[in-house]
């Protein structure tokens, strides 16, 4: 019999990946300005959605190292809170609104437990963060909460069993493709765990209830359902499918089919209005 760990090493190695540089030697403001420059780019966050910021109180949840804040602020919002969960991804966040000649408000939170009173913002931007939040359910219920009436939470993220990325893995150690869906979570786990020892790397935190490190599992059909028990006044979520060269057709109407769709959907796009 063939040892699942022993050949989920073997698939992960096919395609092997480093953690970026700047992952191991942090430098500051690096992250900063390159989350700042995407976002200026064509693909920025805000170019997925007709979002009018001007005059708006935003909270971009899980902002990473601010320049997506930044950017927001500079296309016109009144007040952009800088949510994140570790205080010195808080501090360069409000070192580069500095630098750019901005105001951000800095927030140490947890999507579970926002630190904002009731019905105080009205657009939320949340750019590849419910995958790793703790509770999915939790946070879209917070994220109700501090909007006003009116209010807009937009949020993109990959489902987890997306096989080009929803593994999280092509970050530091591989890319093979769809990972997660051919290996059972032990498995995975234990071969990444095993294959980061071996490498003399690192081996990243796990919560208990995670298949990964920093990913909590939810595909397409667990954010629907969570989803569902939130009151929001109307709920679009449109699927983008996986972005394969030659095969762009096949994967769109994959990604219409419920459960196949599991696997050819990238990003769920979301714009749940109060």
């Amino acid at each position: 019999m063939i040892n699942s760990v022993r050949l989920a090493k073997w698939y992960l190695s096919l395609l092997p990946e480093s953690p970026p540089d700047y992952w191991m030697h942090r430098e500051p403001m690096v992250r900063a300005r390159m989350e700042y420059d995407d976002e200026r780019s064509a693909v920025g966050f805000h170019t997925l959605f007709t979002m009018d910021l001007a005059n708006k109180d935003v909270l971009d949840l899980g902002c990473g190292y601010g320049g997506r804040s930044v950017y927001f602020k500079e296309l016109g919002a009144r007040r952009v809170v800088a949510m994140e969960i570790r205080g010195e991804m808080i501090d360069e966040a409000l070192a580069f609104a500095a630098e750019r000649g901005v105001t951000l408000e800095g927030l140490v939170s947890v999507g579970e437990q926002i630190g904002l009173p009731h019905e105080t913002i009205d657009i939320i931007t949340c750019y590849d963060v419910f995958e790793h939040v703790e509770s999915v359910a939790a946070t879209l219920q917070e994220c109700y909460r501090v909007l006003r009436p009116g209010g807009i939470a937009y949020i993109v993220f990959p489902p987890y069993l997306h096989p080009l990325g929803g593994s999280h893995l092509h970050s530091y150690l591989s890319r093979s493709p769809a990972p997660n869906a051919l290996f059972g979570r032990d498995t995975l786990w234990t071969a990444v765990r095993e294959l980061l020892i071996e490498r003399g790397t690192f081996v990243p935190d796990k919560r208990p209830t995670d298949p990964l490190p920093g990913v909590n599992g939810t595909t397409i059909a667990q954010f629907r359902k969570a989803l569902a028990a939130v009151p929001f006044r109307d709920a679009q979520v449109t699927l983008r499918p996986v972005n394969v060269p030659r095969l762009g057709a096949v994967a769109s109407a994959l990604s219409r089919i419920p459960v196949v769709q599991e696997v050819a959907v990238s990003r769920l796009l979301c714009e749940l209005a109060k």
